[in-house]
């Protein structure tokens, strides 16, 4: 049984969970002056010259391709995202989850198949995939923003996850959004205030915002958010990164938990 937490044991416990290789420790975190922080993740010297070449020079289609022909293993594809997230987190805070032992464990399972049968599970085999905190994740808290919700454990995945992981994916954070979603910015009592990585005077955008500050430190290769009236579109143009906002019912819904049930709205994409 999962205990209540308070908002700051809450982020506590996300803060805890940043892997001990990649804190920004004093010398390194830049001084509050330093508007533009976009070069800090492979200027402080945490990654590795291959870490920064698989975060940097590689598309999510790129990734998969080197990945199916076993260039690149699932596990050191994750492990340099997940420090690269890590680094982009304490820049501008934009992850509510780290998921290091879940998506560790994944990648090293998907390696160990890839062993077996000389071939990929799935189009998407370890790909490193970011995920918006308010697709609901079994096992996890899913609040929407709401202090009220912050206990609320999802007890199923989205369906999208599902088709995701089926074909190969490894969820490895969880990212930010701010209170009831639908705005084009990203503040909530539970997370706090997510900043654009090109000026942390600025803000990334939302209702993915968390997504969008990820995206434009390079943390991620692919990322799922949620759009209304530009939730997608606002942080994608603000951290200048590619946001696709599809077709109403394009892209499943089903299972994702909803803010306002009964009432009418318009309808949400993934």
């Amino acid at each position: 049984m999962t205990s209540a937490l308070t908002i700051e044991e809450f982020r506590k416990i996300r803060d805890d969970s940043i892997p001990r290789d990649s804190i920004l420790t004093d010398d390194l975190l830049p001084h509050p002056s330093l508007l533009d922080v976009t070069n800090i993740p492979c200027q402080c010297g945490l990654l590795s010259a291959s870490e920064i070449t698989i975060t940097e020079q590689y598309t999510a289609c790129q990734l998969v391709n080197l990945l199916a022909q076993g260039r690149l293993t699932a596990e050191e594809v994750t492990r340099a995202y997940l420090k690269r997230a890590s680094i982009a987190h304490q820049l501008t805070n934009c992850v509510s989850e780290f998921l290091t032992e879940e998506a560790l464990a994944r990648a090293k399972h998907l390696d160990e198949e890839f062993r077996k049968h000389g071939r990929p599970v799935g189009p998407l085999h370890g790909l490193p995939i970011s995920v918006k905190d308010y697709i609901t994740m079994q096992g996890h808290r899913t609040s929407a923003g709401y202090v009220t919700w912050l206990n609320r454990i999802a007890q199923h995945d989205a369906l999208v996850l599902k088709i995701l992981s089926d074909a190969g994916a490894i969820f490895y954070v969880r990212t930010t959004q701010p209170q009831t979603l639908m705005h084009l910015e990203c503040s909530s009592p539970i997370h706090g205030t997510t900043v654009n990585p090109f000026n942390r005077t600025l803000t990334s955008g939302g209702s993915s915002g968390g997504e969008g500050s990820l995206g434009g430190l390079k943390a991620t290769p692919m990322g799922i958010g949620t759009d209304i009236g530009g939730s997608i579109r606002s942080p994608a143009a603000n951290n200048a990164m590619y946001g696709l906002r599809p077709t109403t019912l394009r892209i499943t819904k089903q299972g994702i938990m909803g803010i306002q049930s009964g009432r009418e709205s318009i309808l949400g994409v993934v």
